[in-house]
């Protein structure tokens, strides 16, 4: 049954006081005609097809209702007028029984009240019906008055009140129904106070009850009240509970809150067993953007590099870029520690990193000479020997390594490796001691720039490789390549089995792990795990003019011109045992998973 508001009655009572409600009924317009002459009192028909959708079904449902309603009054009307009969026949006939009248005058009541509630109703339905039409009438209204405006108002806040009311009776039925999303909207209801009196202690009752039935926003709901002790006593530990099954379906807010409780509200609070806990909350509410937890997040990773850890190049950059989101943040205090960081601990372990990461490269100093360049045994483009003179130089023990690489990155002197193949290197975290790859020739020389060097001539390189140019095709001496000294293919069988990569990892391996495979001088991994990038342009064979060991510039500027082909050398762990060697060459002018580089230095 609808109910009708108090706002309701107000309003139809203002309206049967104002002369404004005479615009609306015909019976105004002449002031003789008698007021009690209900057959040509009637309601202007409006146009309904101006009113909103809702309201036009509200007034077809009270039509219906005032029909069936109306067919009710009859039959119960016709029922009390014979109940009535009935009782007064017992009361004038003297042979009846006591019994017989009670009963009589027990129908009678319940009959009349029947009637009275139907009349009450019926009434409401009226007023409701009259009330739609009432506001179909005064959208049609063009008049500019203040008072057929404010009419047009009040009518429209009444249909309001109508359907906030309609709509909160549908969400208790349902609610008690055991529908989930009406019992999460109807907590809502109770904690704000919108429709119903307010009532932490209610609110949390139904979300409560929508929770048991996995409802995401209502764990969200249940963890904050419990968290902060709306309806209930603060209980951190049901908090946790909630807020996780939230948290497992998704809910961002949930994880950034559940890792907070964790941390007892910021990092510098909590133990490592906490902080253990928070940080898988804390990773998936940061990357969904929670801003709050890329604070803390960021501070964790400032502790890791604090400490010196092997990761300390990953988690500095890591660091670094959640800091600089969150000091984007909407919330003032989150982004002003952000920027306050930024600004001072950031800056200043950035510079510590890239001092600690120049200083742990490796120099090997590789004495001047001479010696007879090629090999008459070799590929078809290094059949050509020839007498090559060669100043004294420093050279990096190592290929470069990924943590020597993203510490170039750190300081903005190189910039990011972009490839997002799998077998990229610094795309794994796993892998900081392992060669760069997946670099261009532009970028290995950005870094050797940056260390105050250069990639190698292939005279220099070659010379380096043959343990300062002895007449050997290997760094190590005399003995054939094998898994024992370089990581390379293990046979020249042309299969593609990756079992055979790699020394069977199918992969590079982790800079100078093979220590048989070391020069005279300290030089490691010459041969085998990636081919490393020269300064020279490639050409088909060597130049038998060539005395020296500058690089070779065949295309004019070319070493302004990144895209050309350069020499590459070495091999790497996809090169089969008979192209490992110190003469072995080959081209590329692009980056490449099987390619690296090391650097040199002049020593004018």
């Amino acid at each position: 049954m609808f109910q009708v508001s108090r706002l309701h009655f107000t309003l139809l009572m203002a309206l049967s006081q104002a002369t404004l409600l005479c615009s609306l009924w015909t019976a105004c317009s002449s002031p003789q005609q008698d007021s009690d002459d209900s057959d040509t009192e009637e309601l202007i028909n409006p146009d309904l097809s101006r009113l909103p959708a809702n309201l036009r079904r509200r007034l077809t449902e009270g039509e219906s209702r005032i029909k069936a309603l109306t067919l009710q009054q009859s039959k119960l009307q016709s029922q009390v007028t014979q109940l009535e009969k009935l009782e007064t026949r017992y009361k004038s006939d003297p042979q009846s029984s006591t019994k017989l009248l009670e009963e009589a005058k027990s129908r009678v009541s319940e009959a009349q009240q029947n009637l009275e509630l139907i009349n009450r109703s019926l009434s409401e339905m009226s007023t409701l019906v009259e009330r739609i039409k009432l506001q179909a009438l005064a959208d049609e209204m063009q008049l500019d008055r203040k008072d057929d405006q404010k009419l047009k108002t009040m009518l429209k806040n009444a249909a309001e009140v109508y359907d906030e009311e309609a709509e909160l009776n549908t969400l208790q039925q349902e609610a008690e129904l055991g529908k989930a999303e009406a019992q999460f909207k109807l907590g809502k209801r109770f904690e704000k106070g919108n429709g119903v009196d307010q009532s932490d202690v209610e609110a949390l009752s139904w979300y409560l009850k929508a929770s048991s039935q996995g409802h995401e926003k209502s764990y969200l709901a249940t963890g904050y009240f419990y968290r902060h002790g709306r309806g209930t006593k603060v209980d951190l530990d049901q908090a946790k509970v909630f807020y996780k099954k939230a948290a497992e379906l998704g809910n961002l807010t949930a994880a950034n809150n559940l890792a907070l409780i964790y941390l007892n509200g910021t990092i510098e609070k909590a133990s490592p067993r906490e902080i253990k806990l928070a940080k898988p909350w804390l990773v998936m509410a940061a990357s969904g953007g929670k801003s709050r937890s890329q604070l803390e997040l960021a501070k964790l990773y400032l502790a890791q590099v604090e400490l010196e850890s092997k990761q300390q190049g990953t988690a500095y950059s890591k660091a670094r870029k959640l800091l600089i989101k969150a000091s984007k943040s909407r919330q003032k205090p989150v982004s002003e520690q952000a920027k306050k960081l930024l600004s001072k601990q950031v800056k200043s372990l950035g510079s510590k990193l890239i001092t600690q990461s120049k200083a742990k490269l490796k120099w090997i100093k590789i004495p001047a000479g001479h010696f007879l360049m090629g090999d008459p045994q070799g590929g078809d483009d290094a059949k050509i020997t020839r007498t090559i003179n060669v100043a004294g130089f420093d050279m990096l023990s190592h290929e470069v390594t990924v943590a020597d690489y993203k510490a170039c990155v750190l300081a903005g002197a190189c910039s990011s490796i972009m490839s997002n193949k799998k077998a990229c290197h610094s795309q794994l975290s796993d892998r900081l001691d392992y060669p760069i790859n997946c670099i261009s020739w532009q970028q290995a020389r950005d870094f050797a720039h940056w260390v105050d060097g250069e990639l190698p001539s292939e005279v220099q390189w070659e010379y380096a490789a043959r343990s300062a140019g002895q007449f050997t095709r290997y760094p190590w001496g005399k003995q054939d390549a094998d898994c024992e000294r370089a990581v390379m293919r293990k046979s020249n069988s042309g299969k593609k089995s990756s079992k055979l990569k790699g020394c069977g990892k199918g992969a590079a391996w982790p800079i100078c792990s093979k220590s048989s495979g070391i020069s005279q001088q300290g030089l490691c991994d010459m041969i085998g795990n990636v081919w490393e990038w020269t300064l020279d342009e490639y050409r088909p064979n060597y130049d038998r003019k060539q005395t020296n060991d500058k690089a070779v510039c065949i295309t004019p500027n070319c070493n302004n011109r990144p895209k050309i082909q350069r020499v590459i050398r070495g091999g790497g762990y996809m090169t089969k045992v008979s192209g490992a060697n110190a003469t072995m060459r080959s081209k590329s002018h692009r980056a490449a998973v099987g390619i690296g580089f090391r650097v040199v230095k002049s020593l004018n």
